[in-house]
């Protein structure tokens, strides 16, 4: 739940380091689950199981704590729509297409959601 709550409330500009934290930590969570609980563990499914299970916990955590903790001064990137798309289907959604900004050397796609 954790990692859901990270994934839709907090946008990281810089999410590197923020996933070796993630694999460091869950790596040593599901050791130490593994050094304490031997017995319960059965086979190594179950250990990769656990390290999924850390890691998303560890990612929510983490990405929560960073906008929580960070006091610094917001910054405003402006960005420069350089072309736009809209999906097929169903449910039709237009991409915008963002040209270079802020820390982003390479523009990239945004979805634009909205409600008719």
């Amino acid at each position: 739940m954790v990692a859901a709550r990270a994934f839709l409330d907090v946008n990281l500009l810089d999410w590197k380091p923020a996933l070796v934290v993630t694999a460091i930590a869950a790596c040593l969570l599901t050791a130490l689950l593994a050094a304490v609980n031997r017995r319960s563990l059965g086979s190594p499914w179950t250990l990769i199981g656990i390290w999924f299970v850390a890691a998303a916990y560890v990612y929510g955590g983490t990405a929560e704590a960073d906008q929580l903790l960070d006091h610094s001064a917001p910054q405003v990137f402006h960005a420069a729509i350089v072309g736009e798309h809209l999906t097929s289907g169903k449910h039709p959604s237009w991409e915008l297409k963002l040209g270079p900004w802020g820390p982003t050397p390479e523009g990239f796609g945004v979805p634009v959601f909205y409600r008719r």
